[in-house]
């Protein structure tokens, strides 16, 4: 036979054990709580480059002297030993110029172009990861010549893409 105290015991254990079971129910407690990790960040907007850009184009000699502080070029300069390169692949780019001691990669990095604005990111030599390092600029193809206007750049592109007209020969 149950006496009576020992039932109330048993029902005052059971009552507290319901209250705290329905307390926690929805809460998670800090053992199941993971971080999450951070979403990469996204390129700009846009699209891959045209066709009427892909491939090279072109710098001369006096643009190389230009923009280097130490005069790179042979003297007398010639577009044979002395030019800057860049190269558009659909989703790329890639910069170089050749002078004395031959050619020098001068950055690559992804690129996206939403209709005349052309953004430049993720430059190896730039180094200043996404969202920063968005070299944005304007381009216009003016009787086959390559203009670009600086919207802004954070890096050292643009003394190289503005100085003049980039062509499809040297």
């Amino acid at each position: 036979m149950i006496r009576p105290s020992g039932s109330r015991a048993i029902a005052a254990l059971l009552a507290v054990t319901f209250v705290l079971l329905a307390s926690s129910c929805g809460q998670t407690t800090s053992a199941t709580q993971l971080p999450r990790p951070a979403a990469a960040p996204s390129p700009p907007p846009g699209g891959p480059v045209p066709a009427e850009l892909l491939g090279d184009w072109f710098l001369p000699p006096a643009a190389v002297d230009a923009v280097s502080s130490n005069g790179t070029c042979p003297s007398p300069p010639n577009v044979a030993t002395c030019f800057f390169r860049l190269t558009f692949t659909a989703t790329n780019y890639e910069q170089a110029f050749t002078a004395i001691g031959g050619t020098t990669d001068a950055g690559q990095g992804g690129v996206v172009v939403n209709n005349n604005e052309i953004d430049f990111f993720s430059g190896r030599i730039c180094a200043i990861p996404l969202p920063g390092g968005v070299g944005r600029y304007t381009w216009r193809l003016t009787a086959g010549i390559l203009y670009f206007t600086l919207i802004s750049d954070p890096c050292t592109r643009s003394a190289i893409y503005t100085w003049g007209g980039w062509s499809r020969a040297l």
